[in-house]
């Protein structure tokens, strides 16, 4: 069993530590090298995502958007087309996800003209997929 006020003393000394640097450098994130005390503090910048994770995050998204009908159409075109898009079509595809299910549906339904900062080729590629196949 764990000594909980033990933890909270380590707790305690760790921050005490790692606040002796100046804000400037707490700002941009920590790294070993700019700890006075030596303390274990990694920077906060994490590292880029590799095209596989990129796309297993995507076709989440798709999946599961909070609408049934998002979800089925956006998962059967992440489905069939994320594998095959580059970096460029996956950052397009990342800002259709961005917006809301009710203008998606519009667009894909025609209800709506596609706005101007998505007109590309993923989005016409949205528009003429066929999600009854």
């Amino acid at each position: 069993m764990r000594n909980i006020d033990s933890d909270s003393a380590r707790l305690n000394d760790y921050i005490g530590l790692c606040s002796r640097l100046p804000p400037k450098e707490r700002e941009g994130g920590w790294s070993l090298s700019k700890c006075p005390s030596g303390c274990r503090v990694t920077s906060d910048k994490s590292p880029p995502e590799d095209l596989e994770t990129i796309r297993k995050r995507l076709r989440f998204r798709s999946w599961n958007r909070g609408m049934k009908e998002t979800d089925l159409l956006l998962g059967r075109f992440a489905d069939k087309h994320l594998q095959s898009f580059d970096s460029r079509q996956l950052a397009l595809y990342e800002a259709i996800l961005s917006e809301n299910d009710p203008e998606i549906l519009s667009w894909i339904a025609g209800r709506e003209d596609l706005p101007a900062k998505h007109n590309n080729d993923v989005s016409k590629l949205l528009l003429k997929f066929k999600f009854y196949e």
